[in-house]
């Protein structure tokens, strides 16, 4: 397992230099619309389900090609040079002819990703380049200077993007409401910790979040998950399953809503 993973985490580095190897030749406002075109692509690749004449399902297409001609090659042309060298489009890869295309391109002697190591590793891949996009728009107007160059500072320390994770500036979304989220949603799954242990439920969360993987056992994250729901005291605790409770109603999700209103009514009755 732990091999697999250090393979994920090697993918991703190496993705993060063709990544940055692609953006050079673009000015910063290019690069914001090429995140989102990049975006897109891995939804589209993703998402992706061929159709089927004999259940008369017409599937979900794409057309990987024809994506990348009309929205990078055409409207940038010679700039997309190094995304045709570095076949950036291979770490996406859905498919298994392209991801063996992918290992071979990087000179990997492994079996490629099974299905369960590409639903980490995509979106890994979607979360950087959601982050990057966010830190591109956020950075002050008088720094960006349009000129090639600035495409280097487009990741300032790809190491401690995969080291550390992504941490959200707003005082709302703290890690503590992020695991009780995690652990109502595992419920809503129909899993506890009578199923599966609390460390495997860590790692696991380590791996959907991008957390650094070398340090289970003294992470935060465990530690919440063998106390959770109750990572703190009653009338402190009541305010972060307000928090999360709100997060089910965002997306109507009443299973959701009544797990964490029992709790909360547990409390109250205390």
């Amino acid at each position: 397992m732990e091999k697999r993973t250090q393979l994920i985490q090697d993918l991703i580095k190496k993705f993060l230099v063709d990544l940055n190897e692609c953006a050079k030749p673009l000015t910063h406002e290019e690069t914001i619309t090429f995140m989102g075109i990049l975006i897109e692509y891995l939804k589209g690749v993703y998402n992706f389900e061929p159709s089927s004449t004999e259940y008369n399902y017409e599937g979900n297409p794409f057309d990987e090609d024809e994506f990348i001609e009309i929205h990078l090659l055409k409207p940038y042309r010679h700039k997309m040079v190094p995304f045709i060298k570095t076949s950036l489009r291979y770490y996406f890869a859905k498919d298994e002819h392209y991801k063996i295309m992918l290992f071979q391109k990087l000179g990997l002697n492994e079996t490629t990703l099974n299905d369960d190591e590409y639903q980490m590793y995509i979106l890994r891949i979607y979360l950087i380049l959601r982050k990057i996009k966010e830190n591109l728009y956020l950075k002050p107007l008088e720094t960006i200077s349009e000129n090639s160059s600035e495409a280097q500072t487009l990741i300032e320390s790809p190491d401690e993007l995969i080291r550390q994770g992504f941490k959200s500036k707003s005082k709302e979304y703290t890690r503590i409401r992020q695991m009780l989220l995690f652990y109502f949603v595992l419920k809503l799954m129909g899993l506890s910790r009578l199923d599966t242990s609390a460390r495997k439920y860590a790692q696991f969360a380590h791996f959907l979040f991008y957390y650094p993987t070398d340090n289970i056992d003294g992470s935060e994250v465990y530690k919440m998950l063998k106390q959770a729901p109750y990572v703190k005291e009653n009338k402190s605790l009541l305010k972060e399953l307000d928090f999360v409770k709100k997060q089910f109603e965002l997306i109507d999700c009443e299973e959701g809503i009544k797990l964490v209103q029992k709790e909360i009514d547990l409390i109250h009755r205390r």
